[in-house]
Order: C-alpha cells, then structure tokens, then sequence
C-alpha cells in the first residue's frame, strides 16, 4: 500500500472543498476515488490531523466501545474509523471477529 504525504493529501482535500469533483481529482492525481473520499472525510472530522499518518494501539475498552457504538449508531467500519479517529478501519473488522471469536478477553 502506498503511503501519501500529508501536504499532497491536503491538497487534493481542498481541491475537492473547492468544488472539484472527488473523482475527477482522484483520476487526475492516480489515486481511487474512495481514498480520496475517505481523506475529506476525515479532514473535515478531524481537520489537519485527520490527514496526518499514525500509528496506535488501542486498548480493549477503546475497541468494545468502538464496536457497541456501531452497534448502536448503525455504522458502517468506515464511519466509525473517521469518528474516532482510526487510520486502518481494516482493523475494525479484525476486531470484530477477535469480540465474537472470544469476547472482550480476545480484544
């Protein structure tokens, strides 16, 4: 997977804001559509530090939280990592196997 700077991300974000099409800017730029999507999201949830790269780890509580409120809310994984700030919303569906593979012990 390949990782993007943030001033390139923020460029294209606000781009987008401007009015340019998400996927007129995502094929100008060769990057897909829906990761450009999820850069405005997370830009306009968390501002500049929503396009910034890091790297956590979060704890049981954090994750069962996450779960019960997409449970609760009706999220899609994805709006839940923009939500809370999770830059891999692939490891939201890990965590939901590991919860109903083992409970909260497995998280």
């Amino acid at each position: 997977m390949t990782k993007y700077d943030p001033a390139f991300k923020l460029k294209l974000v606000k781009q987008c804001l401007a009015g340019s099409s998400t996927n007129g800017v995502a094929v100008k730029n060769g990057i897909g559509h829906s990761i450009l999507q999820r850069w405005v999201r997370s830009y306009q949830q968390h501002g500049l530090p929503g396009l910034a790269r890091q790297y956590s780890r979060y704890d049981a509580q954090f994750k069962l939280s996450v779960l019960q409120r997409i449970e609760q809310d009706g999220l899609s994984d994805q709006q839940a990592a923009i939500l809370f700030g999770i830059r891999g919303q692939n490891s939201i569906g890990e965590w939901k196997r590991l919860y109903h593979a083992g409970g909260i012990n497995a998280l």
